[in-house]
């Protein structure tokens, strides 16, 4: 059966933003065992009507307004369940209403320094993985090729002195969606990604996945005898972080390798963005982001024949952020893009750009019921 990830998850994040309305008076009283924190986003972005990237709201400025909820609960012997759940609003947003982002158990591998996660969690590969929320991304857009992923999976991490490791199995490719014909569907891979961090402030990675990329929808337009789990993708990545002083750099380059129905030769494609921040006081701080990337777009327009291109594009993101207080954070930015594809293919995807201001507050519903 077809997996049907925006239904299930939208049906996850309504059910979890109910237990989060229904646990507010018991999360005011309750002790260190349960929390219960949120994330308000509000914003306005204007962009290019046809960019395939940017564009939304047919080219009007639209606006935008997602509340995230994170509820955490300590089970006994040091097992924790943690489950994030957000909701949509607004004309600016091309997103399902509400969407259960991570639903997991982590619990310790004994008296090790391991640990074992199960569940909805995220998707451990990449540098930007860590770094997605707008407290902790110094811009407003995400780099190209990054597709916030929480698959169904089971992960052991752990560390080793200046080591540190992850070994999962995960029911989604690393995919940028907008590329392909359908939502890939659920199909088991592994995943590994590892670091080396020799100093506080430098650490580099490595991660690593392969597996089906396609859908069972599309078996009708399948070679005779093939079936869509024959087409796999491989990601191998690397990633680096640097942080001294006032500046703090984080990169990012990965290798895939897609094999295509009706091709004989695979395609070859690389995806990589480099991130400078810079704070010039404890409240403003600026940073610029540039990247590229050559993927594979995929379109079958008839059993028998695929069509499968390169698509290469280069972008950038500069932007300004204000500190309002520990919580509140505002931000606004500049994007644009540039797409190299074949003269045939080129007004299918034309270049774009998009202004946007970001207001984001955090906040703890412990420190309400603590300041009553």
């Amino acid at each position: 059966m077809t997996c049907n990830r925006p239904e299930r998850r939208r049906r996850g994040g309504a059910a979890l933003l109910a237990l989060a309305a229904l646990a507010l008076p018991a999360a005011a009283r309750a002790d260190e065992r349960w929390a219960l924190r949120g994330l308000v986003d509000a914003s306005v972005v204007d962009a290019d009507a046809d960019s395939v990237r940017l564009g939304r709201n047919e080219g009007r400025a639209g606006a935008e307004a997602r509340l995230r909820l994170w509820l955490a609960a300590d089970l006994g012997r040091n097992v924790r369940l943690v489950a994030v759940g957000s909701a949509y609003g607004g004309d600016g947003t091309g997103r399902p209403e509400h969407e259960l982002e991570q639903a997991y158990v982590r619990a310790p591998v004994g008296a090790t320094r391991l640990f074992v996660e199960a569940g909805r969690i995220h998707l451990p590969l990449g540098n930007f993985a860590s770094r997605y929320l707008s407290r902790t991304n110094p811009l407003v857009g995400d780099p190209m090729g990054y597709d916030a992923s929480y698959p169904l999976g089971v992960q052991l991490a752990g560390s080793a002195g200046r080591l540190d490791f992850r070994v999962a199995a995960v029911d989604e490719p690393l995919v940028y969606e907008r590329y392909l014909p359908v939502e890939p569907q659920s199909a088991w891979r592994p995943a590994v990604a590892g670091g080396f961090t020799p100093r506080p402030w430098l650490r580099a990675g490595a991660y690593a996945t392969a597996g089906p990329y396609l859908n069972a929808d599309l078996e009708a337009l399948m070679p005779p005898g093939a079936d869509w789990k024959d087409y796999g993708q491989r990601v191998v990545g690397t990633e680096l972080r640097v942080g001294r002083g006032h500046f703090e750099l984080n990169a990012d380059h990965a290798w895939t390798r897609h094999d295509v129905p009706t091709h004989d030769d695979t395609f070859d494609g690389r995806t990589w963005f480099v991130e400078l921040r810079r704070t010039w006081t404890p409240r403003w701080f600026s940073a610029v982001r540039v990247e590229g990337s050559r993927a594979v777009y995929l379109r079958p327009p008839e059993p028998g024949d695929w069509n499968a291109y390169d698509v290469n594009v280069r972008a950038a993101e500069i932007g300004l952020g204000w500190r309002l207080s520990a919580d509140t954070v505002v931000k606004a930015s500049w994007r644009g893009d540039r797409f190299r594809v074949e003269e045939a293919y080129a007004p299918y995807f034309p270049h774009g750009h998009a202004f946007a201001i970001l207001l984001a507050q955090s906040f703890d519903v412990r420190s309400w019921a603590a300041a009553r």
